[in-house]
């Protein structure tokens, strides 16, 4: 039989938070400036005097994650760039310096290019490099070639640096994002504890209860379930997939989405059911800690009725939409 747990047993601010940093930040800092209006009470300064610097810690740590989420991306981007100039000049360059040795179709050039510069953009980032770690083996062969293996030479140290600071970043994001989720439960703690204090102090007062907090925001984001008004749907993105957010929806249709995790999502309509679509090049961006409202035919081409979302990331995301 499964345990039933009493609706005001049930830690209201962490079940609305635990997968939403921004409802937790806006929440907490609405809780904590209505407790600074009212410090003159002593009821209230022994509440925020708890209160104030757990609220603090938590938004600071916040603050920190976004911009190191910020950071990440604008590494991500970074490491796009360095890959497309490679494809538009390096290779040439390298080919070029390769020639003024040897001609074309000679033996060695064919030997160190025999399916030209194909094997330096298919595949992955992995086979990219292999080929190119390969090429750089056979140039160091012939003494002759030394100005073309210091270029390719060049191209990997900075390569393998671009990896080492993302690698970094990446560490740095997880490492918050633990940090994060665990101080935005203490903050649902002591704001549950805070509730529970009041109603102690004001039994007969309701409203002066719920004039400590965002009680509009509160029940719009809690479960119907639970008393609530929240349609929400959280939809879970392995990373490389592409999976549908299955609920009816027509062009004018506004939904809210947030992106909780650390990937960047994409977000698109097709007009017929697919399953795991390859993700177009004009998706509509979610980065991580997005929270946008969206008109639903701003995704694609108007008439469509089937919404997905890709991850194209080494790591699961998540997405949370809520009907506006």
């Amino acid at each position: 039989m499964a345990k039933l747990i009493w609706i005001f047993l049930r830690n209201i601010f962490e079940n609305i938070t635990a997968k939403n940093n921004r409802k937790m930040d806006s929440l907490s800092t609405d809780h904590d400036l209505k407790l600074t209006a009212d410090m003159l009470n002593p009821i209230i300064a022994v509440i925020y005097n708890i209160f104030h610097p757990l609220r603090l810690d938590f938004h600071n740590t916040y603050v920190s994650y976004k911009a190191a989420l910020a950071d990440s991306h604008g590494k991500t981007v970074e490491l796009q760039d360095f890959w497309a100039l490679a494809s538009s000049e390096k290779y040439d360059h390298w080919d070029s310096l390769v020639k003024n040795v040897y001609p074309r179709k000679s033996m060695q050039h064919e030997g160190l290019f025999p399916r030209g510069h194909d094997p330096f953009r298919e595949g992955n980032e992995e086979e990219r490099i292999s080929h190119i770690e390969a090429l750089k083996s056979n140039l160091s062969k012939d003494s002759a070639l030394s100005a073309a293996e210091t270029e390719v030479d060049n191209f990997l140290t900075s390569y393998y640096a671009l990896k080492t600071s993302h690698a970094a970043k990446e560490k740095l994001i997880r490492d918050l994002a633990a940090e994060v989720k665990t101080k935005s439960k203490i903050c649902a703690t002591a704001m549950y504890a805070d509730l529970g204090y009041l109603i102690w102090k004001f039994p007969a007062a309701p409203d002066t209860i719920g004039g400590y907090f965002n009680v509009s925001e509160i029940v719009s984001t809690t479960a119907k379930s639970e008393g609530g008004e929240s349609d929400e749907l959280t939809i879970a993105v392995p990373n490389g997939k592409s999976v549908e957010g299955d609920f009816v929806f027509e062009d004018a249709t506004k939904i809210r989405a947030y992106n909780p995790g650390g990937e960047t999502l994409y977000l698109f309509t097709k007009a017929v059911k697919e399953t795991n679509p390859p993700i177009p090049d004009d998706a509509m961006a979610l980065l991580p800690e997005d929270d946008k409202q969206i008109i639903m035919y701003t995704l694609g081409v108007a008439g469509n009725r089937y919404f997905y979302i890709g991850n194209k990331g080494t790591s699961a995301g998540e997405i949370v939409i809520d009907l506006v």
